[in-house]
């Protein structure tokens, strides 16, 4: 190309969005590559050591006939910077890759996933398209268990609330609604060993998981693990503590008041509701909870602080406390308690 046309090409105003474009669409497929070589299982397998393109063939049961294909798929992850080819053995390189290799780091590998098959597509749908929502929903259902693993990211915090609620002895019950992976009812069973729990979740993959390790552990004369929607349940039970983590906006705001009051109904005089959730007003993952909530078919919106102490309230709880745990992050966990004699 000649120096003029070089010239001509900046004159243009073409080449600062071409290079902006570039830089975002590198995010991009850095993300993409991570969660598919996440689910082929080539993150593991070059997280235990350089491999030749042969050796991850014969590893992975690939048919050698796939070799270009599995190539070129290679080097996208060499030009977004997550492995390298050195010596003809491929590395992992990148600071992500090898975070994610890591099984201590699941809730973000879950997280890098959920953003590429669920996040997108709902940033692709056309806002306000009824066909969408339902397609949409069906979708979110379909990643019930990557969800539940992204979920844990909350983790620190969240455990600070249990202890906080849970105590160390004496007879104690707890429902759990949305128990996705179950670490909050694991974690509260370990804190007391009286504590006896009931766990609901709506997804069947996702109960059927945790009654298995509930059985593993040895755990399930302590807690029941119901797969249904709570709002079909009656429960003959009283609890002390009820806890919806992350999960609210899974409640239509006009059904929330009558549901949160059936749930009053459940506690024990002086018997306590804790609930988290992202609010409005938070960074990006914040925003995309706000579309996925307004393109669900069946969801609500995410609370609003002062409107959601006022349904709390209304639903018949007192010292309403709404806590911030993330300083720079919209996330909240609200806790309401049950009037009467009881916990303090």
């Amino acid at each position: 190309m000649r120096f003029s046309s070089y010239v001509n090409w900046i004159r243009s105003g073409q080449i600062l969005p071409l290079m902006r474009l570039s830089r975002s669409a590198r995010e991009v497929y850095r993300l993409c590559f991570l969660s598919t070589a996440a689910r082929l299982g080539l993150l593991d397998l070059l997280a235990s050591g350089p491999c030749a393109l042969s050796e991850i063939l014969a590893k992975q049961g690939t048919d050698p006939a796939k070799a270009e294909a599995l190539t070129a798929f290679l080097e996208v992850g060499i030009n977004v910077g997550e492995i390298r080819l050195a010596g003809g053995k491929y590395h992992l390189s990148g600071s992500l890759s090898k975070a994610l290799a890591r099984r201590q780091l699941d809730p973000f590998l879950a997280m890098t996933q959920e953003v590429v098959g669920l996040h997108v597509p709902y940033l692709e749908a056309a806002p306000g398209d009824e066909l969408a929502r339902e397609r949409l929903a069906a979708l979110t259902n379909a990643f019930g268990s990557v969800i539940a693993r992204s979920s844990r990211v909350c983790e620190p915090v969240l455990n600070e609330v249990t202890d906080s609620l849970v105590p160390t002895s004496g007879p104690f019950t707890l429902l759990e609604i949305g128990c996705g992976s179950g670490v909050y009812l694991f974690r509260a069973l370990r804190r007391n060993p009286e504590l006896k729990a009931i766990g609901v979740e709506v997804q069947p993959q996702v109960a059927e998981s945790l009654r298995a390790q509930t059985d593993a552990h040895g755990l399930s004369e302590r807690v029941k693990i119901v797969q249904a929607d709570v709002r079909t349940l009656e429960f003959k039970e009283k609890f002390d503590l009820i806890t919806l983590h992350n999960n609210i906006y899974y409640f239509p705001e006009t059904e929330r008041v009558a549901f949160l009051r059936q749930l009053v109904s459940c506690l024990t005089p002086g018997g306590r509701i804790a609930i988290s959730s992202a609010c409005p007003g938070g960074g990006v993952f914040s925003s995309y909870m706000r579309l996925w909530a307004a393109m669900t078919a069946g969801a609500g919106p995410l609370p609003e602080v002062p409107a959601f102490t006022s349904q709390l309230k209304d639903a018949g709880l007192v010292n309403i406390q709404c806590d911030k745990p993330v300083p720079f992050d919209s996330y909240r966990v609200f806790i309401g308690t049950n009037p009467g004699r009881g916990l303090n």
